[in-house]
């Protein structure tokens, strides 16, 4: 066991030098102390209002099923959602900790039990498990106690199922991806599994939004008793699958009595069993998929002359721009990641407002409430610079290429035009989805062709503004050494500085809407592109007296 703790540790550590950048940053100033200091703070603040969403979510469903005595459905429902959840990001990480990650072709060798390796690594996917349920599952149990008045039990077993609830659905994903991985070589194809999990998790989103509209038309007592009855049958049925779910209900909703202990008792007799068949199963089957599945793609034979029939003379931008396209586009981690999210997201929030039934009601209140058209405008930049949020193309740049960046300054090449080669795929993704935003608020509000050009021309100055942003963001701390491309967009800190861009930028369009309240949105579309054509002025200046200096964090 004391090596199984010891290698978590270890495993842990690796992953946040990955995240922070690694033993070169240690020489740190107090302006870079106080700056991560501030992200830290930022992030709690992010998550406590993420926390806080779930609450009163929580207090209106516990209220509604209060009226109906059947607030213990409550924690059954709860429980299911948390097991859904896991299973359905615990699928994709598992296979990128067991098989993909670099750490294997160094823990192989040592003198670790395979039981030790898979234990180790389940333990760091069950802590990141753990961070997830926690932004979930304890806003609903601290509201389903304090509006049902449970006692001091209440709260320690809350903890115990807390730790318990996550175990079994995980075992069941990585049991899942050991047999696969045992009998059929995923690895060849890891390319082909990541883009098709990813594919699927985004249509799993689409569902998701059909299924809570059809939750939000529901308004009569019959339909929700009715809804009431599918979802205990739900939970009972699925309770058979995932069977610590019940025990874990009943231990906090009778956690008062006998049977509350009893429960508790059960649940954690069926997680000990399961941990244990766990253990065997795995030893048996992690280390004969990690050995079996050892190349990265299928072998292929290379024909010289069509290669070389194939290579053209074309300039040095063009090139590069070339190049970063197809590290973006045929590496599927970076294609989900950092390409779909931008081109996906306004066409998700336009799927929600049409399968919406209350979006007509929407619409006819902004008509009888006459809203202004500078606040309509500042609502549409508003949420372009949200959709710009979701592209991870510039801040990544750097990062994504790992090493090889480190030789890229060798090339003779002024490295300002490598950057403008890098920023290029991001502005062009900034660029499209920020067409889609204004296309979606045309369609929806009605916007005049005069106000969708006021939009454009800030909103494009602003988009190449913080694309340069960002990219200096990478460049002064670049991630270099990671052991997946997966690490490279999951623990880059550097997705909160360009959050904070963004959310600054929308912070002063929100002012700005107060300010020219009572002004044409014409004088507030100028205001704004002065704004942020000072804002570009001097990132290229930046850029322009320290490109040298800039190269020295490559390494």
């Amino acid at each position: 066991m004391s090596k199984v703790i010891l290698l978590t540790k270890i495993l842990l550590k690796s992953g946040a030098m990955s995240a922070t950048g690694g033993e070169a940053k240690k020489k740190r100033g107090l302006f870079a102390k106080l700056g991560r200091g501030a992200m830290v703070v930022f992030v709690g603040v992010c998550v406590l209002i993420v926390m806080a969403s779930f609450g009163l979510l929580a207090y209106g469903l516990v209220g509604a099923l209060q009226a109906v005595n059947q607030e213990s459905l409550f924690l059954g429902l709860c429980f299911l959602i948390v097991t859904f959840l896991i299973l359905f990001t615990a699928i994709f990480s598992a296979i990128n900790v067991y098989y993909f990650s670099k750490d294997i072709n160094y823990l192989l060798p040592m003198p670790f039990k395979p039981q030790q390796i898979v234990l180790a690594k389940f333990n760091v996917l069950l802590l990141t498990e753990y961070l997830l349920e926690a932004a979930f599952l304890l806003p609903c149990l601290a509201v389903y106690g304090v509006m049902t008045g449970a006692g001091a039990l209440f709260w320690v077993y809350s903890a115990v199922v807390f730790l318990a609830l996550p175990v079994v659905p995980l075992i069941v994903c990585c049991l899942i991806v050991m047999v696969l991985m045992s009998f059929v070589n995923l690895t060849k194809y890891r390319d082909r599994f990541q883009l098709i999990a990813g594919l699927l998790g985004i249509a799993f989103a689409i569902g998701i939004q059909f299924v809570a509209a059809g939750f939000a038309e529901v308004e009569s007592e019959q339909a929700i008793l009715e809804m009431m009855g599918k979802a205990n049958e739900m939970v009972g049925m699925f309770g058979k699958i995932f069977f610590t779910i019940p025990p874990a209900a009943e231990a906090l909703a009778f956690a008062s009595g006998l049977r509350g202990l009893g429960s508790l008792a059960v649940l954690l007799a069926e997680t000990g069993a399961a941990v244990l068949i766990y253990t065997v199963a795995a030893k048996a089957l992690y280390f004969r998929g990690a050995l079996g599945n050892s190349e990265n793609a299928p072998s292929r034979r290379v024909d010289m002359r069509r290669e070389m029939k194939s290579v053209r003379t074309q300039g040095v931008y063009s090139a590069y721009v070339k190049k970063e396209w197809k590290l973006l586009l045929r590496n599927p981690i970076y294609m989900m990641q950092c390409v779909l999210p931008a081109l996906l997201m306004p066409v998700l929030f336009l799927v929600i407002f049409l399968v919406n039934p209350a979006y007509k009601d929407l619409l006819a209140l902004a008509e009888q409430i006459a809203i202004p058209q500078s606040t309509l405008y500042a609502i549409a930049l508003g949420f372009i610079q949200f959709f710009l949020m979701m592209n991870y193309a510039s801040i990544t740049a750097i990062s994504r290429e790992g090493q090889a960046a480190v030789m890229a300054k060798t090339f003779p090449v002024p490295y300002t035009t490598q950057c403008l080669a890098k920023l290029t795929p991001g502005f062009v993704l900034n660029v499209v989805s920020g067409a889609l935003g204004i296309a979606m608020f045309a369609f929806l509000l009605g916007f005049s062709p005069v106000m969708a050009a006021a939009a454009a021309v800030p909103s494009l100055l602003f988009m190449m503004f913080e694309g340069a942003a960002v990219l200096l963001i990478d460049l002064k701390k670049p991630r270099l050494d990671w052991d997946s491309e997966y690490a490279v967009v999951k623990r880059n800190i550097g997705f909160l500085y360009q959050f904070l861009i963004n959310a600054i930028a929308i912070g002063a369009i929100v002012g700005g809407a107060f300010l020219f309240s009572g002004q044409s949105y014409l004088w507030f579309a100028l205001a704004l592109t002065l704004l942020f054509g000072l804002l570009l002025a001097g990132v290229a200046l930046y850029y322009r007296s320290h490109a040298e200096r800039l190269l020295d964090n490559v390494q």
